[in-house]
């Protein structure tokens, strides 16, 4: 079982997709290779996108090409902002909006796999500022909250393992040694630093005046650096 566990650090796109912000790789931007029949048309060749794709969610790795990494901009500079908001539709604007809130947060966590079952998932109201309590856990801490509806079954057991599944199926959790989980997660700090790099070029290239800013305040926020 070792072996077969797998963690990931994903962000939810938490919004339907209306209509696409003049902004390359904006609102509702998909996958470059998810290109398939029921797509909308492009509102422009540079990003297409879908309608109605709320809570699709997306992994943060260093190999995401600029589209990817902007559909997660997007989930996060969308998340809890309401449709009756008004926005200017620049990323000047949008970067600026996001330069004043006291702290940026954005639908995610981490997602549990093993052998390729999934095991857990980020649920409601949990967000992928706080997926570092993973590591605090693994390492001996409490366990991480991990949303309701369904509820999450994360547990110390008194044999020292780690107990991981869902309340509503207990007999279900898989039970792993906490070192496994901690190797786990070490690939999720090497894709989570790889993102941001990738996240801190996309800035350059689309708010260049912002940033730096941008990329410090999102980085220190959502915990994309390892601590001192």
């Amino acid at each position: 079982m070792a072996s077969e566990l797998r963690c990931h650090a994903i962000v939810v796109r938490s919004h339907g997709v209306g209509e696409v912000l003049p902004w390359p790789h904006w609102r509702g931007a998909l996958f470059s290779e998810e290109a398939r029949a029921d797509f909308v048309p492009p509102s422009s060749p540079t990003h297409p996108y879908r309608r109605e794709e709320g809570f699709r969610t997306i992994t943060l790795t260093g190999a995401m090409d600029p589209l990817e990494v902007g559909t997660v901009m997007a989930a996060i500079a969308m998340y809890g902002f309401g449709t009756d908001d008004e926005l200017e539709p620049t990323a000047e604007a949008v970067a600026r909006r996001l330069l004043s809130e006291e702290k940026v947060v954005v639908a995610g966590g981490i997602e549990i796999t093993c052998g390729g079952a999934l095991v857990l998932a980020p649920e409601c109201c949990t967000g992928l500022e706080s997926w570092r309590a993973w590591i605090t856990f693994a390492e001996g801490g409490p366990p991480p909250w991990g949303g309701h509806d369904p509820t999450p079954y994360i547990a110390r057991l008194d044999t020292g393992l780690l107990a991981l599944g869902y309340h509503e199926k207990k007999e279900a959790a898989i039970e792993v040694a906490p070192a496994v989980l901690r190797a786990a997660l070490a690939e999720v700090e090497a894709e989570v630093a790889g993102f941001a790099a990738l996240l801190e070029r996309w800035a350059e290239t689309y708010v260049p005046t912002m940033a730096a800013a941008l990329f410090d305040k999102l980085a220190s926020d959502l915990s994309l650096r390892a601590p001192p």
